[in-house]
């Protein structure tokens, strides 16, 4: 990128804009997430949001195995148990 278009008035524009919208963007998704989690807690327990939390750590090694064809080895399995 040159930069006397960066210094311009236009590159200065596309490059904030560049920044300012995925930033918007992952606030947002944040907010949602903690919202998200802060009504499941208050509906439920906080047991529950443990429960379902650890259930998703569960199903996500055992996707990431298939999708990525990984062999998890006796070693394997307990460093990642003791974590």
């Amino acid at each position: 990128m040159e930069w006397s278009y960066v210094r311009s008035d236009d590159g200065f524009q596309n490059i904030m804009w560049g920044i300012i919208i995925p930033l918007l963007v992952n606030g947002v998704m944040a907010f949602a997430l903690n919202f998200t989690n802060f009504v499941t807690t208050k509906k439920t327990s906080a047991l529950t949001v443990t429960v379902s939390g650890n259930v998703k750590h569960i199903v996500t090694i055992i996707l990431s195995m298939i999708i990525f064809d990984y062999q998890i080895t006796m070693l394997n399995a307990l460093v990642r148990s003791s974590l």
